[in-house]
């Protein structure tokens, strides 16, 4: 037993040995000024791992490592190695040949005590980013092949001063893996934040954060090798700028100087092989089957089949990092050079796919790609696969490219491309989960002058090799300018056969306008000449047929609702937010190419080029919705429209083989009265299925009844059952259109006429404006265009009697009231006695509305508001004699006014009046005169289309007023009554006008008109009095007013250089029931009253508030 047991000790002494020497280590916890090395950094000068403990540092004054590793030891540094104004000088240098693992926990820094300054005192700095050179954090020398692992750890950081120098350098070959989980700064020309030159077996794991600022500045150039994977899942970023953020003054990017603006490398460069693909990653999310085993996501709650469930598993994707430690890839470059670039100047490189299944693709991007080039004439290229137009070098992406996360591209007057894939780039195909974007904005200027740079979402150039793309997310090109291109796809080698949409695809050019574009005098952009073109795919280079799919996918409850079914508008059972949509024009190939429009909707031009095409609108399950031009140059066109709604907006002959329009099918052709044309199928068959429906879109007015050809066949080729007439009650109003199919003769045929008065049940007056209107649309386009948009009566109305003068019936019969309650209170003595003698002055303020019903002429609303003032004499024979001066202000809007739109009277009336008492008895009589000032503003909005036009004038008028009336007071104690009958006249002139504006479609002509009203009152009042030396008096009126001669002057008005109009004026009734209330309080020398009045005429009301006050003195 003994034996065994000495046996069994002396076999483990030699392990027990290694396991000595392998924890061996030398902790430095002091401060070195001098460089240490793994060979003789233990004891007596024997080789040791080195440990820099999180107090120690390593501080070298002069050139060279401060940490050499230069035998097989490890090095972790947990402290700080740093340098200053030290060029050549490394943190951690590793020689070639040695097996060893890095590890910086601590910090690294090599810098300098150089500070740019503003030596030209133009407010920003000036001069160099650095002036040392040399500087790296860990080096891999050149000359072998180290062994091991290279790791910037979390929570290190390595920051590097100088120019030509890197925060990670690798020069020779390195097995094992290069990790950054820490942060890494570099400044300096030509700086590296992390460089591999050498080949290094596994993986590059960049999951930290990287910046390189200089000019020639990359974050991480990955020029050799990677045996496994290169993961980025952290951020990455590369400038040569000073300043990243664009100064939105003018004034001060010029003042910027070159050395501001610098141009710094990709932010991320690839010019080797990858064995196991690129993936730019982002934190697992529960529901995705990272273990491919098919179970439904939202069944596998065990998504990456670890044995953990997933709400306890902390590794979802079970790639050996915690989910809460990992990030998301983020990669930026502000300024010219591309953000991701793979490819090389020097060999082919092949870059194998990431993963399995849907990641079986060399590049896979779930993070972020930003390029932006900030200052004007930079372009921004977002991914470039490849590296120039004429190399002789292929770049091999497995499997193609899927993108799950975003990319966007920017610029200002330069060019922006979203991907490019270049010369040698091999891409099989194309997958678009996320967001693509690419967007310029040229630089004011007048269009001449102006950049034609544009911008491509993904652009596969001449050279490249791409077969399919498949979108379900958002790929979208915008040109902020009129000159430049907006493409989504487009292919210039001609390899692209299909293109697949379930997503979105939008091109699109935003003109803009601005006081440095002199192309017209104003800042509208709605009116800028635009020659660039919005195109969502260009296939045109296609060297065979190219098939175009877009069909909706539902995926699931977008509403998160899961008891209500997401709403489905067209019922084809694709939900709204799951039906995908183009934006933009198509340019097809020479080639049988294909539309397969089966869902969504298409806004854009189609050029089929050549061939025997087809285009296909919808399915007999699902509908689709196209609006777009249609043109081909050839004759093997076919159009079948199953299901949906397709408008062709060129009005052009489109030749073809066939047209088939489905029972559920809608097709609106348009019609060009101007030069005679309109949209014609000429082709060999069509099929019109009962119940399909034809419309129709007019781009102009029509002189006269016209019979347009919209589908000619060969004799015998034309088979129609009942033809939908409802859609064509939808083409513009202003028209009345109907569809005839002639089988025998082959056509298809519409018939368009003006609609007439009595068909759109108008008004005698908007009956006697309507041929006026119609003749003054053809001189503006933009309001006749807007008519054109209407499609029914109630938006047509809104519209047209937009287009007619207000006729001033409720301004009149606001003054005629106001005049009225002025003479009314000339009659009121100011006391309660028969005394005579003192003077008085009085004052009152008055408010009046008039709401009238729409009838002949249409409703308004006028709100008047005034001040009246008097003085009178009182002698002992009992009559007055007095004055009144009075200025009031009415505002009308009639029941269509817009936003701004009104007429204003201002009125300075001056009267005088006498007033006698005989016993119970007073009669009195007033007359007065006045002049006005009227102004009025008309507004037209077409809320459709936005557009707003204005027309206004000032005229003025005169007015005159004369009263008579009489009136009995019969007191019955406390109480009393009084009747009280009155004659009212007044007289209102107003002079012509002419209207202002920029529309001539809008502005008007008005003749002067002349108003009248003599109107009799008889009326009731019912009153008691309360008090005596400080009384008041409550009092109820009743009566009847009846209208006895006079009217309101009919309107002539003309468009400009139009005939004249005569818009007929309309009494409110030939009486009105008129009640009223009021309470006075006073004394013997003075009283105040508060008094409403209430008249109801038919299609009018009046209401009337003042208060009064007088005193004698």
């Amino acid at each position: 037993m003994f034996r065994k047991r000495l046996v069994a000790t002396a076999a483990a002494a030699p392990m027990l040995l290694f396991a000595g020497a392998a924890l061996a280590e030398t902790t430095i916890s002091d401060t070195r000024t001098s460089g240490v090395a793994t060979g003789s950094i233990g004891t007596g000068g024997a080789a040791d791992d080195i440990k820099i403990a999180s107090a120690g540092k390593v501080k070298p004054t002069a050139s060279g490592p401060a940490v050499t590793v230069n035998s097989n030891h490890k090095v972790v540094n947990e402290g700080e190695i740093s340098t200053s104004d030290v060029n050549n000088s490394t943190g951690i240098q590793v020689n070639a040949g040695v097996t060893t693992t890095v590890t910086n926990k601590g910090v690294i820094r090599l810098d300098e005590t150089y500070e740019a300054k503003d030596t030209d005192n133009d407010g920003d700095l000036d001069g160099k980013f650095a002036t040392g050179a040399g500087r790296y954090g860990i080096r891999v020398m050149p000359g072998g092949t180290v062994t091991g692992d290279i790791i910037n750890d979390t929570g290190g950081g390595i920051t590097i001063e100088g120019n030509n120098s890197a925060g990670i350098s690798v020069e020779s070959n390195l097995t094992g893996n290069l990790i950054n989980r820490g942060s890494i700064s570099v400044t300096g020309d030509n700086a590296r934040g992390v460089q591999v030159l050498g080949d290094v077996s596994g993986n590059v794991d960049l999951r930290g954060a990287i910046g390189a600022l200089g000019e020639n500045a990359t974050g991480a150039a990955i020029d050799g090798d990677v045996g496994g994977k290169l993961i980025i899942q952290g951020s990455i970023a590369s400038t040569g700028y000073r300043y990243t953020s664009r100064p939105a003054d003018k004034a001060v990017r010029d003042k910027l100087d070159a050395d501001d603006k610098l141009q710094g490398g990709p932010a991320v460069r690839i010019a080797g092989n990858v064995g196991g693909g690129i993936l730019l990653d982002r934190p697992p999310v529960a529901g995705v089957d990272y273990d491919g085993d098919g179970i439904p996501n939202d069944k596998d709650d065990d998504d990456d089949n670890d044995g953990k469930k997933d709400t306890e598993d902390k590794d979802l994707d079970n790639d050996g990092i915690d989910d809460s430690l990992e990030g998301t890839a983020s990669i930026v470059q502000n300024g010219g050079a591309p953000a991701l670039l793979i490819g090389s100047d020097t060999q082919s490189i092949t870059i194998n796919p990431v993963g399995t299944g849907a990641d079986q693709r060399g590049l896979v991007i779930r993070g972020s790609i930003v390029a932006n080039g900030v200052y004007d004439d930079v372009d921004a290229t977002g991914v470039q696969i490849g590296t120039t137009p004429t190399s002789a070098f292929t770049t091999d992406i497995k499997g193609g490219i899927r993108v799950q996360g975003s990319i966007t591209a920017a610029s200002f007057n330069g060019e922006a491309k979203g991907i490019y894939l270049s010369q040698g780039a091999i891409a099989d195909r194309i997958d678009l989960e996320g967001n693509l974007l690419a967007a310029v904005t040229a630089t004011s200027k007048s269009l001449a002058d102006e950049s034609s740079k544009g911008a491509t979402a993904l652009l596969i150039g001449k050279g490249a090799v791409t077969n399919s793309v498949y979108n379900s997310g958002i790929i979208g090109a915008i040109v902020n300018g009129e000159k430049g291109d907006a493409v989504a796809i487009r292919d210039q080698e001609g390899n692209l056969s299909f293109v697949q949409n379930t997503g979105k695809i939008t091109a699109v050019i935003n003109p803009t306008d601005d006081a440095d574009d002199k192309d017209d005098a104003d800042n509208d952009p709605s009116n800028e000449t635009v020659t660039g073109k919005a195109i969502a795919i260009d296939v045109a280079a296609a060297k065979q047929g190219v098939r175009v799919r877009q069909y909706g996918v539902n995926d699931g409850d977008d509403d998160l609702d899961n008891t209500t079914k997401d709403p489905d508008a067209d019922g084809d059972g694709v939900d709204d937010a799951d039906e995908p949509a183009m934006v933009g024009n198509i340019k097809f190939s020479a080639f049988n190419d294909t539309f397969d429009l089966e869902n969504g909707t298409y806004k854009g031009d189609i050029d089929f080029g050549a061939g025997n095409d087809v285009y296909n609108v919808g399915t007999t399950t699902t509908g689709a919705e196209a609006i777009g031009a249609i043109r081909n140059s050839a004759d093997g066109l076919t159009v079948n429209v199953n299901k949906g709604k397709l408008t062709i907006t060129n009005a052009e002959v489109i030749n073809g083989t066939a047209v088939n329009i489905g029972a559920g099918a809608s097709v609106i052709f348009t019609v060009d009265p101007t030069t005679n044309a309109n949209t014609r199928f000429n082709v060999t068959s069509a099929s019109i299925a009962d119940g399909a429906k034809l419309g129709l879109t007019v781009t102009d007015l029509i002189s006269g009844p016209q019979t347009y050809t919209v589908i000619k066949t060969a004799p015998g080729g034309l088979t129609a059952g009942n033809i939908d007439q409802s859609l064509l009650g939808n083409s513009p109003y202003l028209f009345v259109a109907k569809a005839t199919a002639n089988t025998s003769a082959g056509e298809v045929n519409i018939e368009l006429r003006r609609r007439t008065s009595s068909e759109m049940s108008l008004t005698v007056n908007q009956s006697a404006a309507l041929d006026a209107v119609y003749a003054a649309l053809g001189k503006d386009n933009k309001v006749r265009d807007a008519f054109l948009g209407a499609e029914t009566r109630e938006d047509f109305l809104k519209l047209y009697d937009q287009m007619l003068p207000d006729q001033g019936e409720g301004l009149f019969s606001s003054l005629d009231m106001l005049t009225r309650t002025v003479s009314r209170l000339t009659a009121t003595r100011p006391d309660l006695k028969q005394r005579y003698g003192p003077d008085s002055f009085w004052i009152q303020e008055v408010n009046v509305q008039v709401m009238r019903e729409t009838g002949v002429t249409i409703g308004s609303d006028t709100k008047a508001f005034g001040f009246v003032g008097g003085y009178e004499a009182m002698g002992a024979d009992g009559g007055a004699l007095g004055a009144t001066l009075a200025f009031v202000n009415a505002e009308e809007k009639d029941d269509v006014a817009q936003v701004g739109e009104q007429t204003n009277i201002s009125l300075l009336e001056a009267g005088i009046y006498w007033r006698r008492s005989i016993g119970k008895f007073t009669i009195n009589a007033r007359g007065a005169g006045g002049y006005a000032w009227l102004s009025g503003d008309r507004v037209f909005i077409d809320p459709k289309t936005n557009l707003i036009e204005r027309a206004s004038a000032d005229w003025n008028g005169f007015t005159g007023v004369a009263s008579l009336s009489a009136s009995y007071e019969q007191e019955i104690g406390r109480f009393y009554m009084r009747p009280t009958v009155s004659l009212d006249y007044l007289y209102l002139r107003e002079g012509e006008r002419k209207e202002g504006g920029k529309s001539n479609a809008i502005k008007l002509e008005v003749d002067e008109r002349t108003s009248s009203r003599l109107s009799a009152m008889a009326e009731l009042a019912f009153g008691a009095t309360f008090g005596r030396d400080l009384w008041w008096r409550p009092e109820v009126r009743v009566g009847y007013r009846q209208h006895l001669a006079g009217e309101v002057g009919d309107t002539v008005f003309r468009f400009v250089g139009g005939q004249p109009v005569t818009l007929v004026a309309t009494e409110p009734g030939d009486g009105a029931v008129v009640i009223g209330l009021s309470l006075k309080a006073g004394t013997a020398m003075s009283y105040v009253a508060l008094e409403g009045e209430y008249e109801s005429a038919d299609g009018e009301d009046r209401y009337n508030l003042q208060l009064a006050g007088r005193v004698m003195f």
